[in-house]
């Protein structure tokens, strides 16, 4: 928690698919919490405490429960709320701007991977395989099939 007396504006922080939560602190420590701004962390579907929940096209589930519950929460001013999408995180973010906008005051995305390539076939095909390993991983899947199909 940031120094002094809640409740605090808070950063709920939508992170990398190859990324845990706690990667995120260094983040809060060095420039949220000096400026009195409280972070909330959640993985994503499927890494870490949220292995249980596969990735899917609803991708912002998680993060909406948890905007849907900040209220009761005393430590965040809950209408004093931003998302922060970091990569894959950012796709999260924008839904989280058009799905849940009331909640929002805020929505910032760094290096965000929102649709090229979930769409462009000939983007998709200068991936890396390492990389699409794991979105299948995170989608459940054991293998990409051969043939690459776009995601829309």
């Amino acid at each position: 928690m940031p120094k002094g007396d809640g409740p605090f504006p808070t950063v709920l922080m939508c992170g990398g698919l190859d990324a845990m939560q706690t990667d995120y602190y260094s983040l809060y420590e060095r420039y949220f919490a000096p400026r009195g701004i409280a972070m909330l962390t959640i993985d994503m579907p499927s890494v870490g405490f949220s292995s249980k929940w596969k990735l899917t096209q609803d991708s912002s589930l998680l993060h909406q429960h948890v905007l849907k519950a900040l209220p009761n929460v005393p430590w965040v001013d809950h209408t004093r709320v931003a998302a922060f999408g970091f990569r894959f995180g950012a796709n999260v973010a924008v839904r989280l701007a058009y799905l849940e906008s009331p909640r929002l005051k805020a929505v910032a995305c760094l290096g965000p991977v929102v649709h090229t390539l979930l769409s462009d076939f000939k983007c998709q095909q200068q991936v890396p395989e390492m990389y699409l390993d794991v979105l299948a991983s995170r989608l459940g899947c054991m293998m990409l099939p051969t043939k690459r199909c776009a995601w829309s």
